[in-house]
């Protein structure tokens, strides 16, 4: 399962990365409170213009 970001301009390079940390512990977080995991395998993609 992927799931992409589109971060094209108005959205902040800052606001992009925070989006994506808080995305990843949600999604660790509901993926260990039911045992074994039921999404083995997960990707967050993150398109933009920016420079990390």
């Amino acid at each position: 399962r992927t799931l992409i970001i589109d971060l094209s301009p108005p959205f902040d390079c800052h606001v992009g990365i925070d989006l994506c940390e808080a995305l990843e512990n949600s999604f660790a977080i509901a993926c260990t409170l039911s045992g074994a995991s039921r999404i083995p395998f997960f990707s967050i993609f993150v398109l933009n213009g920016c420079a990390e």
